[in-house]
């Protein structure tokens, strides 16, 4: 897979959890919520496609929507006088938006190595077509074991709010998301380390 296609992955899910905020309307802090999203999204293209320079932006993009879930739900609310404004169906949504970002993540993620990447084998003088198809490997397996994550930690999270008992607060959810995805990429790169 190219890694323009990664690129594309991680824009438009990256982007999807401010796009949501910003069409539900509520309060004018919600929409504030959202157009940083966006803007922080939008701006992580511009650090992207730059060659060796690392995004800041791909992780701040989190920030406004996490703060959002942290106001809205939980002890935050009920302690922190901020009047958010959003209904409980759209936030629940808006929940299940920020699986999907955390797969645009894993694209940009996956588009920045590609790049720099590219740009070292360029100068290096390493067969094209050779590098051409290694990167586009690397692509599929990072985006594969993205999606493979994103999945079954949302199916995860699924479960947990699903029983009362074990009820738990959203980002932790998101914790496990992490946890999940690098015991999988771990796992997977030492056993194409004991293969190579």
């Amino acid at each position: 897979m190219r890694s323009t296609v990664s690129l594309l992955f991680g824009v438009i899910f990256l982007i999807l959890p401010g796009l949501f905020i910003a069409s539900v309307g509520g309060t004018s802090l919600v929409l504030i919520f959202g157009v940083l999203e966006i803007a922080f999204a939008l701006g992580s293209i511009v650090y992207a496609i730059k060659p060796g320079r690392k995004n800041p932006l791909k992780f701040l993009a989190f920030l406004p929507v996490i703060l959002l879930i942290i106001f809205s739900k939980g002890y935050a609310a009920r302690y922190i006088p901020i009047a958010i404004g959003m209904p409980p169906a759209d936030l629940s949504f808006l929940i299940d938006t920020v699986f999907l970002a955390e797969f645009g993540l894993i694209g940009m993620m996956s588009f920045e190595t590609a790049n720099s990447l590219t740009e070292v084998l360029k100068r290096d003088g390493y067969d094209e077509d050779e590098w051409r198809r290694e990167i586009g490997r690397l692509n599929n397996f990072s985006l594969g074991i993205g999606l493979g994550a994103v999945v079954f930690s949302y199916l995860i999270y699924l479960f947990i709010t699903s029983v009362p008992v074990l009820k738990i607060n959203p980002l932790f959810a998101l914790l496990i998301f992490g946890v999940i995805y690098f015991a999988i990429t771990r796992f997977f790169s030492r056993s194409r380390k004991s293969t190579g």
